[in-house]
C-alpha cells in the first residue's frame, strides 16, 4: 500500500509551488538542487509525468520547504 494518495497529489504539488514562492521565489532548479535531486526528475515529478510517487523525494521536498503537516494532510493516507 501506498503512503500517498495518488488521486490528490495536486494538494501536494500546490503546497510545494506556494513554498517555493515562500522560500524563494525559488526555481525548479534551485528546489532540484537543494534537495539533492536531478533536475529532470524533479521536472518530471512537479509536472506529474511519473508513474510512481518516490517517498524519499517527497519527504525531502516536505523538510526543505518546511511544509507544514496540516498543509498536506488530505494528501497522506489514512492508514499512514
Amino acid at each position: 500500500m501506498s503512503q500517498f494518495d495518488k488521486d490528490r497529489i495536486e494538494i501536494f504539488l500546490g503546497a510545494v509551488r506556494k513554498y517555493m514562492q515562500v522560500r524563494g521565489p525559488m526555481s525548479q532548479k534551485e528546489l532540484a538542487e537543494i534537495t539533492d535531486t536531478g533536475v529532470s526528475t524533479m521536472s518530471r515529478f512537479l509536472n506529474q509525468q511519473t508513474k510512481e510517487m518516490n517517498s524519499n523525494l517527497i519527504a525531502n521536498i516536505t523538510a526543505k520547504l518546511e511544509i507544514p503537516l496540516n498543509e498536506i494532510i488530505d494528501f497522506v493516507e489514512e492508514a499512514y
